[in-house]
C-alpha cells in the first residue's frame, strides 16, 4: 500500500479521501465477494479467476486494526473460512495514517436473507451506498449501471426483499421477482437456500396464473403454452418432432430400401410421411370407430373395388362376361368422378418436399368382381384422357388442394419443376388448386404468359381461375388486363379474334367477378349485366360451341353478385344503371317471342345474381318479386328447375327468417302442395309434381347454407328426412318418358339435399349423414350419370372436411361460393359444362374455414385428447373431447381446457381480440405444459409411480373417462417399427432403448423412480428451446428446453448430498469444513423459510387449532423436516441417521 499507507499518486487526492479510501476498497471487495455467494457458477474457489478474496480481506481488515474484519477467531473471516489457519497473515497495522474506526461488522447476504424470512425489517449494505452520491442525475445512473454489473443479484435480492410485505399474495410476489430482474436463469443459479423460496413461489402461480401477465411473466413460471396458445406473435411455430422416440435399432435393410427405390408406386408411403401430424389429428377426433377410414375408402381412386354382379336367370357364360364388363364400365365412370371428393377430405393437409415432383395418383380402371375374386380391367378407349379430360382436371385440383395454405416455398421456380413438358388436364386443376390456396400470388407474371402462350383450353381455365382466386377482391390491374385479353366483350372494338374457346372466356367472366369481389366496380358490373342481356346472333364456332350459353350467362350472373356482394340496400353509385329491375326483367320477366329463347339461357343467371347481391338483407321487396308465381297456373311458363333457384334466392335474401323446422317448409309452400310437404304421400312418378320437388328443394338448399358448418342436428334430422324421401322415391320403377324425366328431376333434388346434409354437418362425419351417403355411393346403374356420382362424393368429402379439422363459414363470399359450388344442376357426362363450368365445382375452397382446437403438449409437439368446456356468447356450455370442431369464433365466449396431465388453460375469446385472429388465420393449436407426473400434495407413493409407468408403457389415463392421451414418448415407450415386403408393411413393436438410459444405472440415480426419472430427462431427445417473438420482433423470448433446468429432484439430490458430507465431517472424511459450512448455510435458510411458510400459515388461518400445515409444491416440508431431523443426529453424535432420503422421501414436482 506504500510507505505512508498509500500509494505515491494519491497525493492529488484530499486527505479524507486518503484516510477512507482502504477501508472503502475493502467494504467494496467484501461486497463483491458476497455477490459470489448467490451464483452456484461464479461461487469462490481458488480456481476462479478472482481466487479466494477472504484471505486478502482479512489482511487489509487487520492493516486497518478492525477486529471483526481480520482472520483472528472472533473476526469475520476467521468464521467464514474454516481453513484460514493455513494462511500466513502480517500482524502490523497502517500507522502513518490517520484511519477510520470500524464503521459496522462484515455485512453478509446470507444473514440478511436469513432475518428477512425471519420477518425482520433489516436493510442490507449495498455498493451503492458506499459511492459518494451527486445530485447529477446521470451520474446517479451511471453509479447505478456500474454495481447492476458488479452486484446485480445483491442488488436484486436486497430490492426484492425491500418490497415484500405480510399481505403481499403469491402473484405480486412472482411479479416483484420479474421486476427486479430475477428471471428463471437467475433463479435456477441460486444457492437451493435461496432458490427453493423463489421457485415454491412460482409453482404455486403455475396452475391458474392471471390472463393479463405477458410473455415474459409466462416464461418465468414455465408457462410458454399460454402465450403461444393466446396470441399471434409467435413468429416461430412449433414443428411437430417425429411421433416416436429415437431409436438405434436398424429396422431397414439394403435390400429393404433399394426394392422400395425401385418401386414406382410409392405414393402411400409419401403421403404418410408427408401427412402424419393431419394423420395423428385426425385418428383423434374419429378415435371411436372406422368411419373416416370408411370415407377414405370410398374416395380412394387408386385401388380397385370390389363389385358383385347378379345375372339373370338362364343366361350363358358369354353373356354373364358381357353383364360383368357392362357393370365394370359404370364402376369406372363412378371412379372417375371421385377427385371432386378426394380434394375435400384431403383438403390442406400436405406439405410438399420441394426437392421431389409432386405426384398425381392415377384412376384405377378395374374392378374386383365378386364372388370370384376376378380382376376384370374396363376398355381403355373409352376412358381416354381427352374423352375424360375433366376427371383428369379434376384429379390434379384434389392433389393441388392437399397442400397446405400455410407451406412454405410455392414459388414460381417450384411450379416451373413440376410442370410436365407438355400440358396436361391434370396440371391445369394443379394450377386452379394453387390458387385457391392462394399460391399463385408468388407466380411471377412472364410464367402466367407461358401457361396461356399455347392455348391449352384446360390450362388456360386452371391459371385464370386460380389467379383471380389468389388476388380475390384486389383489383390488380395486371391480372385484370389478362383476363380482359380472354374475354372477347372485354376488348376494344375492332380487336383482332383470338380464337378463344367459350369455355376460356366463361372462366374470364367469372375470374374478373373474384377478381372484383365486394368492389361496387361500375364499369365490370355493367359488363356482367350486359352479357346476360346480349341478344345477338352467334354463328357456332369450330366445335360446335355457343358462346353465350346458359354457362357463360350464369358464370356472368356470379361475377355480378359477387362484384356486389351483399350490397343490395346500398349499391351506391350504381342506382342510375337500373340493376334491380333489369336482372327482375330477366329472372321473372316476360320476353319476346323472338328473343325468349335467348334470354331464357339468363335467367338462371339473373336469378342467382339477385340472391347473392341481396343476400341477408331481408328486403322483403325484392325476395317477393323474385318468388315463385302466386298461382299453379303460372307454373307451366315457368321451368322446373327454375322454381328451386328462385326459392332459394328468396330464402337467401331473408336469411334471418330461415327456421330448420317443418311448420316452416310447410308455410313456405304453395297451398296446393301444403297437404303433402313431408312427401310420405307420393306413390308415383310424375313431372306435374317437378315443381312441388323442386321448391322443396330450394328450401332445403336454403337451410343447408344458413346452417352450414353449424353442426346442427336440428336441421341434419330435418334434412335427413327429405333425403330419405327423395331416395325413395328415385327408386320407383319407371314405364315412359314422363317418368324417365321425373327420376331424373328427383335425383337432382336427391343430389342437392345430400350436399346441404353434408354442409350443416361439414367436417363432423356424422353418421347418420354418412350412411346414406355411403347408401348413394353404392348405387351404380345405367340411368345414374356422372354428375349424380360426384355430387354424392362431394357430400362425403365435405362430410370428413380437411380429415374434420375444417368446416363451412356461413359469410357472405362463402355463402355465395357455396351456391357456385353446390349449383344444382350437375353435368350429365364427364364433358358437360353447357349449363355450369365444372372447375367453378371447386369454389367451396372460399367457404372453408379451420376451426378445429387442436391441443398438443408443449414439449413433444403432439396432438393429445383433452376434455374441454365451452362456453357461448349467449350462455349456454357445451362439454366435448379436443381436437374438435368449435362453433363459430364470433358466437363463442371461452374454452376451458382442464386436464388432469396438462396445466388447465382457458382461451377467452370474448376478450381477446388477438386470439380470435390467431384462430381466423389458421392456427387453431393450443400449447399444453404437462403436470408433474404426480403430485406429492395429493396422491400417494403408489399412485404417483402408478402412473409415471402407465405414461411410460402407453397406458391410456383412467382419470377421465371417455379420454386418453396420444402416444407417449417418455423413456422406454414401446416404439412401432414398419417392415416393408414388396408393397405390403407389418407394424412390430419394440421396446426402444432410449438416449438417456444409461444413467440410471449410475449409483447416485439408482434410487430414482419412474416418477423422478420422467422429471429429469427430456420426453423427446431432439428438444429444442423454444423462440417467440413479436411481429415486429420488438420483444424475443426464449423458453429453454424444460429437462436441462433445475428440478424438484435436483434439489433432493443437493440435499441428500449435503446430509452425507455432514456425516463424513463428523466421522473425519469427505470435504473440507469450507464446504460443509456453506452447505450448513443452505440448510439453515431452509429451515428459516419453513418455519417463516408455518407462521404466515398459522397467521392467516387465525386459530391455532385451525392450522394449516404448509405442505410446499416445490420442496415438501416433511423432506426438509426429515433434513433438519438428521443435521440434528449428526449434532448428538448420531452419524447412522445418514440414510437414503431419496427412498423414504419423493412427490416433489416441478
Amino acid at each position: 500500500m506504500g510507505a505512508e499507507g498509500y500509494l505515491p499518486t494519491a497525493v492529488s487526492c484530499d486527505s479524507d479521501t486518503r484516510r477512507t479510501a482502504l477501508g472503502t476498497i475493502l467494504v467494496g471487495l467484501h461486497l463483491f465477494r458476497e455477490e459470489q455467494k448467490l451464483s452456484t457458477i461464479n461461487a469462490e474457489s481458488s480456481y476462479s479467476k478472482t481466487g479466494l478474496l477472504a484471505p486478502v480481506l482479512a489482511q487489509i481488515g487487520g492493516w486497518l486494526g478492525w477486529e471483526s474484519w481480520d482472520w483472528k477467531d472472533h473476526g469475520y473471516y476467521g468464521v467464514e473460512m474454516a481453513s484460514i489457519d493455513r494462511w500466513l497473515f502480517e500482524e502490523s497495522r497502517i500507522s502513518t495514517l490517520d484511519l477510520p474506526e470500524e464503521p459496522f461488522p462484515p455485512p453478509s447476504i446470507l444473514s440478511f436473507i436469513e432475518k428477512s424470512l425471519n420477518h425482520e425489517q433489516v436493510k442490507f449494505l449495498t455498493i451503492l451506498d458506499i459511492v459518494p452520491s451527486s445530485a447529477s442525475p446521470a451520474r446517479r445512473d451511471s453509479a447505478m449501471r456500474r454495481a447492476m454489473r458488479l452486484t446485480p443479484r445483491t442488488l436484486a435480492l436486497s430490492g426484492f426483499i425491500s418490497e415484500l410485505k405480510p399481505q403481499t399474495t403469491i402473484e405480486e410476489r412472482v411479479e416483484l421477482l420479474l421486476r427486479w430482474g430475477l428471471t428463471s436463469s437467475v433463479i435456477d443459479t441460486l444457492p437451493d437456500g435461496i432458490s427453493a423460496s423463489l421457485h415454491e413461489a412460482i409453482a404455486q402461480c403455475q396452475p391458474a396464473p392471471p390472463s393479463h401477465w405477458g410473455g415474459s411473466m409466462f416464461a418465468l413460471i414455465d408457462r410458454g403454452d399460454l402465450l403461444m396458445s393466446m396470441t399471434e406473435d409467435s413468429a416461430s411455430t412449433p414443428i411437430s418432432r417425429s411421433p416416436f422416440i429415437q431409436s438405434h435399432d436398424a429396422v431397414r435393410d439394403v435390400h429393404s430400401i433399394g426394392s422400395q427405390s425401385l418401386d414406382g408406386t410409392t405414393l402411400n408411403s409419401f403421403e404418410v410421411s408427408a401427412e402424419a401430424d393431419r394423420q395423428l389429428i385426425t385418428r383423434l377426433i374419429f378415435r371411436e370407430d372406422r368411419r373416416f377410414y370408411e370415407a377414405f375408402r370410398i374416395l380412394n381412386q387408386m385401388k380397385p373395388p370390389y363389385v358383385e354382379c347378379v345375372p339373370a336367370p338362364g343366361l350363358s357364360e358369354s353373356e354373364v362376361l358381357e353383364a360383368q364388363k357392362e357393370l365394370v364400365q359404370l364402376v369406372v365412370l363412378r371412379t372417375l368422378s371421385v377427385p371432386a371428393g378426394r380434394a375435400m377430405i384431403g383438403f390442406s393437409g400436405r406439405v410438399p418436399l420441394l426437392t421431389e415432383k409432386l405426384p398425381i395418383p392415377a384412376f384405377s380402371l378395374q374392378c374386383v368382381m365378386k364372388p370370384s375374386n376376378v380382376t376384370i380391367s374396363a376398355e381403355k378407349s373409352a376412358f381416354s384422357e381427352d374423352k375424360v379430360c375433366w376427371a383428369f382436371f379434376h384429379n390434379g385440383a384434389s392433389t393441388g388442394l392437399a397442400l397446405s395454405k400455410a407451406a412454405k416455398g410455392i414459388n414460381t421456380s417450384w411450379i416451373l419443376y413440376n410442370k410436365p413438358t407438355e400440358l396436361t388436364n391434370r396440371h391445369a386443376g394443379f394450377l386452379l388448386a394453387l390458387g385457391l390456396n392462394g399460391h399463385l400470388k408468388s407466380l411471377a407474371k412472364w410464367v402466367a404468359f407461358k401457361y396461356l402462350t399455347p392455348k391449352h383450353t384446360m390450362t388456360s381455365i386452371g391459371l385464370l381461375l386460380g389467379l383471380s382466386a389468389s388476388y380475390l377482391g384486389t383489383m390488380d390491374t395486371l391480372i385484370t388486363r389478362l383476363l380482359s385479353v380472354h374475354v372477347t366483350r372485354m376488348l376494344p372494338p375492332g380487336a383482332a379474334e383470338l380464337n378463344l374457346s367459350p369455355l376460356t372466356q366463361t372462366t374470364g367472366i367469372m375470374g374478373i367477378g373474384l377478381l372484383y369481389c365486394n368492389s361496387q366496380h361500375r364499369r365490370m358490373s355493367e359488363v356482367m349485366l350486359s352479357e346476360m342481356e346480349n341478344t345477338d346472333h352467334e354463328e357456332p364456332s369450330a366445335t360446335q360451341e355457343i358462346l353465350r350459353d346458359e354457362g357463360y350467362r350464369l358464370a356472368s350472373g356470379f361475377a355480378l353478385g359477387f362484384i356486389n356482394l351483399g350490397k343490395g340496400s346500398d349499391l351506391r353509385g350504381l342506382r342510375d344503371m337500373h340493376i334491380v329491375d333489369r336482372l327482375l326483367a330477366l329472372a321473372v320477366g316476360t320476353k319476346g317471342v323472338d328473343v325468349v329463347h335467348i334470354l331464357d339461357k339468363a335467367t338462371a343467371g339473373a336469378t342467382v345474381a339477385l340472391a347473392i347481391i341481396f343476400m341477408k338483407s331481408n328486403d322483403a321487396t325484392v325476395a317477393e318479386k323474385i318468388d315463385i308465381p302466386d298461382t299453379v297456373a303460372q307454373f307451366d311458363y315457368v321451368r322446373p328447375d327454375i322454381f328451386l333457384l328462385r326459392t332459394l334466392a328468396k330464402h337467401l335474401i331473408m336469411w334471418d327468417s330461415i327456421i330448420a323446422s317443418d311448420r316452416w317448409i310447410k308455410n313456405n309452400l304453395p297451398s296446393i302442395y301444403k297437404r303433402k310437404y313431408r312427401l310420405t304421400t307420393v306413390r308415383h312418378l310424375s313431372t306435374d309434381d317437378m315443381p312441388f320437388f323442386n321448391i322443396i328443394t330450394g328450401l332445403c338448399f336454403a337451410i343447408g347454407l344458413r346452417f352450414a358448418g353449424s353442426g346442427a342436428y336440428q336441421a341434419r334430422d330435418l334434412l335427413v328426412s327429405y333425403l330419405d324421401q327423395f331416395k325413395r322415391i328415385a327408386r320407383f320403377t319407371v314405364h315412359n318418358y314422363d317418368e324417365k324425366l321425373t327420376r331424373n328431376a328427383v335425383r337432382n333434388c336427391q343430389d342437392i339435399i345430400a350436399l346441404s346434409a353434408a354442409a350443416v354437418m361439414a367436417g363432423t362425419g356424422d353418421l347418420i349423414v354418412f350412411r346414406r351417403l355411403r347408401s348413394l355411393h353404392g348405387h351404380v346403374s345405367a340411368d345414374t350419370p356422372y354428375g349424380s356420382h360426384m355430387a354424392a362424393h362431394m357430400a362425403i368429402g365435405m362430410l370428413f372436411l380437411g380429415g374434420g379439422t375444417y368446416t363451412l363459414g356461413t359469410s357472405n363470399l362463402g355463402i355465395a361460393a357455396l351456391l357456385c359450388s353446390f349449383y344444382p344442376v350437375f353435368p350429365t357426362t364427364v364433358l358437360d359444362n353447357k349449363c355450369h363450368l365444372q372447375a367453378f365445382r371447386h369454389l367451396w375452397v372460399l367457404a372453408a374455414e379451420p376451426r378445429c382446437l387442436v391441443p398438443r403438449d408443449l414439449d413433444t409437439r403432439r396432438a393429445v385428447t383433452i376434455p374441454v368446456s365451452l362456453t357461448l356468447k349467449t350462455g349456454e356450455s357445451q362439454l366435448t373431447t379436443a381436437p374438435c370442431l368449435l362453433p363459430n369464433i364470433d358466437d363463442l365466449a371461452t374454452v376451458k381446457i382442464q386436464s388432469p396431465d396438462h396445466w388447465d388453460l382457458t382461451l377467452d375469446f370474448a376478450d381477446n381480440p388477438d386470439l380470435r385472429d390467431k384462430f381466423r388465420l389458421g392456427d387453431q393449436s393450443v400449447y399444453l405444459r404437462r403436470r408433474a407426473v404426480y403430485t406429492g400434495s395429493s396422491t400417494s407413493e403408489f399412485s404417483s409411480s402408478l402412473m409415471a409407468l402407465s405414461d411410460v408403457q402407453d397406458i391410456p389415463s383412467s382419470s377421465s373417462p371417455g379420454y386418453s392421451r396420444a402416444v407417449n414418448t417418455t423413456p422406454n415407450a414401446a416404439a412401432p417399427i414398419l417392415y416393408s415386403q414388396g408393397k405390403s408393411s407389418i407394424q412390430v413393436r419394440f421396446p426402444a432403448r432410449h438416449l438417456w438410459e444409461w444413467i440410471f444405472n449410475l449409483r447416485t440415480f439408482r434410487p430414482l423412480d419412474m416418477g423422478d426419472k420422467a422429471l429429469v430427462i427430456p420426453s423427446v431427445p431432439s428438444q429444442q428451446p423454444i423462440e417467440i417473438y413479436a411481429r415486429d420482433h420488438s420483444e424475443i423470448i426464449i423458453w429453454p428446453v424444460s429437462w436441462l433446468r433445475p428440478s424438484a429432484v435436483d434439489t433432493r439430490l443437493v440435499l441428500e448430498k449435503t446430509v452425507q458430507h455432514l456425516v463424513d465431517a463428523a466421522t473425519g472424511q469427505g470435504d473440507g469444513d469450507d464446504t460443509v459450512r456453506d452447505r450448513l448455510w443452505q440448510l439453515r435458510l431452509l429451515f428459516a423459510w419453513l418455519d417463516s411458510n408455518d407462521d404466515r400459515t398459522k397467521l392467516a388461518t387465525g386459530e391455532k387449532r385451525c392450522r394449516k400445515t404448509f405442505k410446499g409444491i416445490w420442496l415438501r416440508a416433511d423432506v426438509i423436516e426429515d433434513v433438519r431431523w438428521r443435521v440434528w443426529g449428526v449434532q448428538v453424535g448420531d452419524n447412522g441417521n445418514g440414510g437414503q432420503l431419496l427412498e423414504d422421501n419423493r412427490g416433489m414436482p416441478t
